[in-house]
C-alpha cells in the first residue's frame, strides 16, 4: 500500500457510508440557478396545512337499490290491481324490464366500485335483495309481456 492511499480492501466501508451533511447556510436552498429550491414536505407530519379529512365508510349504493325495488313494485301493483289495458301493461313492462334493470346495473357497478376502497362496509343482505328484485322484475316482464299478448290475441 502506498502512502496517502485508503485501504485497498475497503470496498464501500465506513468512509463510503458517511452523508455529507447539510449546509445550513442560506445559500443551500438555492438551485445552480439561482432559484429557490423547493421545500421538501414530510407527509407524515401532524403539522401540515393539506389535512386530510378523516375516512369515512362506504357501503352499497342502496338508493340505486330502492330504485329498482320500487320500479318492481309498482309494476306489480299496476299487474294486480290496474285495468288491463295494453298502455297498462306497456308501463309495467317498462318499468320491470329497462327500468329494473338498469337502475339494478347502475347499482352493481356503483357497489364493484366501492368494494375496491379499503373503507368498504358490506351489507349482508344488499346482495340477496338485488338478485331477488332483479328476478322478480324478470317474472314481472314476463307477466306484462303476456298480458299484453292477451290483448293481441282477443283483438
Amino acid at each position: 500500500m502506498l502512502p496517502g492511499q485508503g485501504d485497498p480492501f475497503n470496498f464501500g466501508g465506513q468512509e463510503s457510508a458517511r452523508r455529507p451533511t447539510p449546509n445550513p447556510s442560506p445559500e443551500a436552498n438555492v438551485t445552480p440557478w439561482g432559484e429557490a429550491a423547493p421545500q421538501e414536505v414530510d407527509p407524515f407530519s401532524a403539522d401540515d396545512d393539506h389535512s386530510a379529512a378523516p375516512a369515512q365508510a362506504v357501503g352499497p349504493p342502496l338508493s340505486l337499490l330502492l330504485v329498482a325495488a320500487g320500479s318492481v313494485v309498482v309494476a306489480a301493483l299496476l299487474l294486480l290491481f290496474a285495468r288491463q289495458t295494453p298502455a297498462v301493461a306497456f308501463f309495467a313492462w317498462l318499468l320491470a324490464g329497462p327500468v329494473c334493470i338498469t337502475a339494478a346495473g347502475f347499482f352493481l357497478g356503483s357497489d364493484v366500485r366501492r368494494r375496491a376502497t379499503p373503507y368498504y362496509v358490506e351489507k349482508s343482505w344488499a346482495r340477496p335483495l338485488q338478485i331477488g328484485v332483479v328476478i322478480a322484475g324478470l317474472a314481472l316482464v314476463f307477466v306484462a309481456a303476456w298480458s299484453f299478448a292477451d290483448w293481441v290475441g282477443r283483438l
